[in-house]
This record gives C-alpha cells, structure tokens and sequence, in this order.
C-alpha cells in the first residue's frame, strides 16, 4: 500500500512534469525534473528544476486528530533570461 505522503509527492511531480510549452507554459522545464538529486547540473539538463519533500511535522490538535505539514523545496535552474520563466511556470503549475 502506498502512503499518503508518496501519493502526494507523485501527483507534485505529475504536475511539474506538465510544465512545458506545448501545454501553454513558457519553458519546458518539465522535461528534467529530478527528485532529491545532489549531482552536479549540467548545461544540457537546463531547465531544469529539483525538489524535495523536506520535513513532516505532526501536530496533535486534539485527540484522535494530528495536522502533518509537508514542506517542498523546488530549486530551479536555467539560463539567467530564463529563470524568472522557470519560476513563474513551476508557481503556475502548483497554484
């Protein structure tokens, strides 16, 4: 069974999958989006955006009822006349 938290974090990366051009995005960042990688970027891979889920912190408001927080942190890269496009696509595809 898979968890609530990977469910969520695959329709995240679904939905920045979509960020390309022909789906009325500027950039086409959705073609390199990487989970959690730590190698080096590479120019051929420009645009390109890597995010992660960081952090879960439960927070018990009463019994029997727990608020999770799940943080997401997208870094992007690109071209400097391209990333204000990139950053504007990837804030368009989450909402």
């Amino acid at each position: 069974m898979v968890s609530l938290r990977q469910r969520i974090v695959d329709k995240i990366d679904a939905r920045l999958r979509t960020i390309l051009m022909s789906n009325g995005y500027e950039t086409n960042v959705g073609n390199n989006i990487f989970l959690w990688r730590e190698i080096p970027i590479e120019q051929i891979t420009l645009p390109c955006a890597i995010y992660r889920d960081t952090l879960d912190s439960p927070e018990d408001l009463a019994i029997q009822l727990r608020l999770h927080r799940l943080t997401l942190d997208i870094d992007a890269y690109a071209y400097e006349s391209d990333i204000r496009k990139v950053l504007a696509d990837i804030v368009k595809a989450i909402g």
